[in-house]
């Protein structure tokens, strides 16, 4: 096997080839509406390599998922018993697999709810397609009436999927249950009044939930080969122990600060960004230009043959600025940085308002040492509706490059407290729409959270007086 090939690269582009060896899910998973499926492929040299898919099939669909590559087969034993331990897992046909994982995933999508970003970029591929090969299964989603219900473990939990269901659904159309340590404490009409809490609390193990004994169980058990297995604990603890506090040192409450950030954004993809488009003609010609510039594999006579066109359409349709964007695009394609750069100017002269001008031009300062100026570009404002405050809506293009460039800037200076808090903006936008530049910069993001945990967690391994310091940022008031 070629070893200089990543993990994720595999995944992506020779999963499929592998022989499926086993599926597993947790026998319960139908009453209880939530599938921890693990699909198992075996390579030619006896290694496996897996991923496993946690699917809330209420509400979220895939909200957890994560992978191994080229595992023993006793480290997949290792594996197998730690599962056990929570959960009763049973084998599965696959298509029994595959069809819990994308009936969730449909159903979530149903109200624009995004899918966790590893599902999206890599552990989908260790999946067969979804298409006609394989049988398809009817899996209930939804409550007993078909309706989505969100079931979080604090009123501060998933706030953006909660937004997304009053926007999509509709008021009366969904359910909303917080759950606490003794039960149910709002919309507590979908359980029975005789289910045991103790149950509930089996159904949804959270680190939301944890007590003191947990994260320091957790902690100590923590290693080099293992942590892997656990991003969704360390993006919790990040958030906890390092963003929480260090906004609230700013004066800042994050669920404040997270529930406002996405206000005026229309997740129908709608908005306000084509307001310099006024005729059909318009239209046309932008949705061509883009297909032509945005396709990989264009030649230099190609890009050459589309900026002759982008162009002629500058000099017909002179007050729309996506013309001057694209012909920025296409200097960058051609290479030529200095009349790439001389766009940039030209753009925010003419259209000094334009967002995407505005954050081109602050990629453009942090590229020359410039990083300094680049709150200014913004006018300091860390959120679309305080820049745009004579806008209503906003594109959700518009809300992506606006948080990017305040994330680049956040990560050019180091700042990993507001950097993560842009990063969880970026998080919550489907992964379909984001491009090659947001990925870069959430898996550098991923890497940072990883380093900065794996520091705190190392020093209160050390410390009996920092391990309890951790701890007490990390459980909340119905953990203590």
């Amino acid at each position: 096997m070629n070893q200089s090939i990543s993990p994720e690269k595999y995944i992506k582009t020779r999963a499929r080839t592998l022989k499926i060896d086993r599926c597993l899910v947790n026998a319960d998973w139908n009453s209880s509406k939530f599938a921890h499926v693990t699909i198992i492929r075996k390579h030619t040299n006896g290694n496996f390599t897996f991923a496993g898919y946690l699917v809330d099939l209420l509400c979220l669909g895939v909200k957890d998922t994560f992978y191994g590559f080229n595992q023993l087969e006793e480290d997949m034993a290792e594996l197998s018993e730690a599962y056990g331990m929570e959960n009763e897992m049973v084998e599965i046909e696959y298509a029994l697999a595959h069809n819990i994982i994308f009936a969730g995933e449909e159903f979530a999508s149903e109200y624009h709810i995004p899918q966790h970003r590893d599902f999206v970029n890599i552990t989908k591929y260790l999946l067969e397609e979804d298409d006609e090969r394989v049988p398809l299964i009817e899996i209930h989603t939804g409550d007993k009436d078909g309706l989505p219900h969100l079931i979080v473990t604090s009123s501060d939990s998933y706030p953006s999927a909660l937004a997304c269901l009053k926007r999509y659904a509709g008021e009366g159309k969904y359910h909303y249950t917080v759950l606490d340590k003794e039960g149910l404490i709002e919309d507590g009409n979908y359980f029975g009044e005789d289910d045991d809490a103790e149950e509930l609390d089996d159904d949804f193990p959270d680190c939301h939930l944890w007590t003191r004994d947990d994260w320091r169980s957790f902690i100590s058990d923590l290693t080099q080969e293992n942590y892997r297995l656990f991003m969704q604990e360390f993006s919790y603890i990040f958030l906890m122990a390092i963003t929480k506090p260090g906004l609230e040192e700013r004066g800042l409450d994050i669920i404040n600060e997270l529930s406002i950030a996405d206000k005026g954004v229309d997740w129908n993809e709608n908005g306000d960004e084509n307001e310099y488009i006024k005729t059909p003609e318009e239209g046309v010609a932008i949705e061509k230009i883009y297909n032509q510039i945005t396709r990989k594999g264009a030649s230099s006579k190609e890009i050459k043959k589309v900026l002759s066109t982008i162009q002629d359409c500058i000099k017909k349709w002179p007050n729309n600025p996506l013309f001057r964007n694209y012909q920025y695009n296409a200097y960058l394609l051609l290479n030529d940085i200095d009349r790439a750069e001389a766009e940039i100017f030209e753009t925010l002269r003419l259209f000094p308002d334009y967002l995407v001008g505005k954050t081109i031009y602050a990629d453009y300062l942090i590229a020359h040492n410039r990083i300094d100026e680049v709150p200014a570009v913004f006018n300091s404002k860390r959120y679309l509706f305080e820049l745009y405050s004579y806008r209503s809506s906003f594109h959700i293009n518009e809300f992506m490059h606006f948080n990017t460039s305040w994330l680049f800037y956040y990560t050019s200076n180091e700042d990993y407290v507001m950097a993560d808090f842009y990063t969880r903006l970026l998080e919550i936008i489907p992964g379909d729409l984001l491009r090659e530049k947001q990925h870069k910069l959430l898996e550098m993001m991923d890497i940072q959270r990883t380093m900065l945990v794996l520091k705190l967690v190392s020093k209160s391994k050390e410390n009996t007086v920092e391990m309890d310091k951790l701890i007490s940022l990390l459980i909340n008031d119905l953990a203590r």
